[in-house]
């Protein structure tokens, strides 16, 4: 079984397929690469974010630079537990038992299109006391996880190093609290030879997310059971009663998967001619940034088949019962923008021909044979 890496520096790209497209690539990817030792896993990432969620807000608008914090757990006890101990709000309690469940603390930056990520191995238990406020290294001690192995890397020097940078971020945003977990099942494809350099493919389906916001609400599930964790009690049973299963709501159809293709350099060749004949493209996917809009689409009414977040929707078309302002969405404008305003009625008559591209001075002549506009 391999073993988890820490820190990553590639490039990602993803691609959405449907079933037959999947299909098509799988096959030609078994010709140079096979599936990893995990076989198909089942991943569960909690994102933190402001109460305002402006860091995703801002990863939606495609800066230069973004980052983003989460807590990843891998197989489905584990996810399950993850997403039941913080649905009550992170660090509201510590879990009683130390629970030993093991769990990543990630912080992942892009900028210019690399992929940068960071993470930390930790135990459950102690990813709810760090985030609650305890110093890291106090965290490991008092949770420490159930396979000594990954105890002692928890805290061997290089995770206190990252632990610093996740020190710095968490000051940097200031208060982060549970903001959405995004769950899938994912088969990944890797080099034969795992000292071999190479693409990594990975398959993500049945996307489903949780909206831990109380206006989007980790709610009750379709049964009407109560929500895990409410109250502030933490609970890191790694086999929660699937009777309290929470409202896990789907991200894409079921028929479709989000490939992503890993790789530190230029993707090689038989890579190349395989997406080509596929006919697979890339397509800029965030599945945190999916979920978010559509629990947008689900708070804020549609007009007319559009949505607001998506701004097909003006400010006058809000429909009342979404008891949100006009001016809380767009932001109030107090002054009108400067420059010369061309009214909507009155559009600038078309040109009559090229001469008349840019004003020109009463005796200019083009060097240009004809008169036309360089």
């Amino acid at each position: 079984m391999p073993a988890y890496a820490g820190v990553f520096q590639r490039v990602e790209k993803k691609y959405r397929l449907d079933a037959a497209r999947r299909a098509a690539l799988e096959e030609g990817l078994a010709t140079a690469l096979a599936p990893d030792g995990y076989g198909r896993a089942c991943i569960t990432s909690l994102y933190l974010d402001t109460p305002d969620r402006a860091l995703i807000d801002r990863s939606l608008e495609k800066p230069p630079y973004k980052e983003k914090l989460r807590l990843r757990a891998y197989g489905e006890p584990a996810g399950a537990a993850l997403a039941a101990a913080f649905a009550g709000g992170a660090g509201t309690a510590a879990p009683a038992d130390g629970s030993g469940v093991p769990v990543f603390l990630e912080i992942k930056k892009k900028f210019r299109g690399v992929v940068y990520k960071r993470r930390v191995g930790l135990s459950l238990g102690a990813a709810v006391a760090y985030l609650g406020g305890a110093p890291y290294e106090e965290a490991c001690a008092a949770y420490p996880q159930a396979d000594a192995a990954l105890q002692e890397a928890s805290l061997a020097s290089r995770s206190r190093q990252i632990a610093r940078e996740l020190d710095a971020a968490l000051v940097r945003h200031g208060r982060l609290t549970p903001s959405m977990a995004i769950r899938c099942e994912r088969v990944a494809w890797a080099p034969r030879d795992s000292a071999e350099a190479g693409p990594r493919v990975t398959f993500d389906d049945r996307l489903a997310f949780l909206d831990f916001r109380p206006d989007g609400a980790a709610s009750p599930g379709s049964d009407g059971a109560p929500l895990l964790g409410s109250g502030g009690a933490a609970s890191p049973d790694p086999a929660p009663d699937p009777v309290l299963a929470l409202a896990w709501r789907p991200v894409i159809p079921a028929d479709e998967a989000i490939m992503e293709i890993k790789n530190a350099g230029p993707y090689p060749r038989w890579l190349s001619a395989l997406l080509a004949d596929a006919r697979a493209y890339p397509a800029s996917f965030s599945k945190y940034g999916a979920a978010y809009q559509l629990a947008a689409k689900a708070t804020f009414p549609t007009e007319n088949g559009a949505d607001w977040r998506f701004g097909t929707v003006q400010a006058g078309q809000l429909s009342p019962s979404s008891g949100v302002s006009p001016g809380q969405i767009f932001g109030e404008r107090q002054n009108p923008p400067q420059g010369r305003q061309i009214a909507p009625e009155s559009p600038p008559p078309p040109y009559q021909n090229a001469n008349q591209c840019h004003p020109r001075p009463k005796n200019w002549r083009s060097p240009m044979k004809g008169g036309r506009c360089a």
